[in-house]
């Protein structure tokens, strides 16, 4: 009796391990390590993803889109600050589960009609934390700046 109480309760144990593998079931909540990465610390910005992005994407939505190969999609949806342009910024972050550490990636960007490569994605993020630091409240405002308009 206690083999197969003991042999029922690691079935279930199996399942449970499988289904979270292959469903992509984790409890990581990848919007808000992506909120609180800072990926400027390095050089003295303390300024995070979340409070840089959602200053220029106004009411913007954040969600994530889990995979089962510890990767997952953290896309953002809203206006691109003053205008009435749709803008949605998609990160890619990576999992490591053995160390429990995250790496987020601007992946790509779409508004204007455009959509933009992980390069020109990342260049567009970083000119917001740039016009963060400068002060800007208005990404447009700053965009602006740099073309002389």
């Amino acid at each position: 009796m206690k083999k197969r109480i003991l042999s029922l309760v690691m079935a279930i144990l199996m399942v449970m391990i499988l289904a979270t593998l292959f469903t992509g079931c984790s409890s990581t909540d990848y919007v808000a390590t992506v909120k609180a990465m800072q990926p400027y610390r390095s050089v003295g910005d303390s300024s995070t993803y979340g409070t840089v992005i959602s200053r220029y994407i106004t009411s913007s939505t954040w969600s994530q889109e889990v995979h089962p190969q510890d990767y997952a999609y953290v896309v953002v949806s809203g206006k691109l600050d003053k205008s009435n342009v749709d803008v949605t910024l998609t990160f890619l972050v990576s999992a490591d589960r053995t160390t429990k550490t995250a790496m987020a990636k601007p992946y790509s960007m779409s508004f204007g009609g455009k959509t933009y490569d992980m390069e020109s994605t990342q260049t567009i993020v970083a000119n917001m934390f740039a016009a963060n630091d400068a002060g800007f409240d208005s990404f447009t405002d700053y965009s602006n700046s740099l073309s002389g308009s």
